[in-house]
């Protein structure tokens, strides 16, 4: 389509010091998913200073809050595994609402001020909970609390 912005695949690894200049050179991460198990891109960009736009009610809830982040309203959409034995044969997949994630990518691009701030707590928020000293210090705590309880050390 002639009128639409350029798209480029990167279809390799890219080294540390191309990942930083990628997000440096950007201006939001926008990363809806239905399912993440942490999503360090999404951290990695907020430590740079972008605004990150992701679904809410997922695995970045625990660093992606309102204040700093833009949240994707989602839904749950009973899924089948094909292929897996789990406990229970359906399991609920948090599936962001596409006009919200429109909304709001068209809301950061509106709002370019707004979103440059969100991005700075962003990375001050990062930076202050996220460093491996405060990340070790969580490390610490949880296996200093299964320790002390005398059922999780019968097991060990």
């Amino acid at each position: 389509m002639p009128n639409s912005p350029e798209i480029i695949y990167i279809n390799r690894n890219l080294k540390e010091s191309e990942l930083a200049s990628l997000y440096n050179h950007s201006s939001c991460l926008v990363h809806p998913y239905r399912g993440e198990g942490f999503g360090l891109p999404v951290l990695e960009a907020m430590a740079c200073g972008k605004p990150v736009i992701v679904t809410k009610g997922g695995a970045t809830d625990d660093f992606c809050k309102e204040e700093h982040s833009y949240l994707i309203d989602a839904f749950k959409v009973k899924h089948k595994m094909k292929g897996l034995n789990l406990v229970k044969p359906k399991i609920d997949i948090n599936t962001p609402k596409i006009n919200h994630l429109k909304l709001l990518m068209f809301h950061v691009y509106q709002n370019r001020e707004e979103a440059y701030s969100k991005g700075l707590k962003a990375c001050n928020f990062v930076r202050k909970h996220y460093t491996w000293k405060e990340i070790g210090k969580k490390y610490f705590e949880r296996i200093m609390s299964l320790l002390s309880n005398k059922n999780t050390i019968k097991q060990i």
